[in-house]
């Protein structure tokens, strides 16, 4: 016998795995265990977050002069 864990996200769709799963002759049991999430699964995700937008800038010829003076010309509007 195999044990296989997975994470899910959302209840819902956890509630749709566990639907399927059960539905296949393979399958011995399923258990579903809710678990609140965490502050570290917060920090976890928000720094997941930060890292996939590192180098999304990179092919682009901004610099922090001209930024600057778009943000200058915005608030003297």
């Amino acid at each position: 016998m195999e044990i296989i864990t997975v994470q899910v996200r959302d209840k819902k769709r956890a509630r749709i795995l566990l639907d399927l799963l059960q539905s296949l002759d393979f399958v011995n049991s399923v258990k579903l265990e809710s678990k609140e999430a965490t502050v570290e699964d917060v920090d976890s995700r928000q720094e997941t977050l930060v890292h996939e937008a590192f180098g999304m800038w990179k092919d682009t010829d901004i610099t922090a002069q001209s930024l600057r003076e778009q943000a200058w010309t915005r608030q003297s509007r």
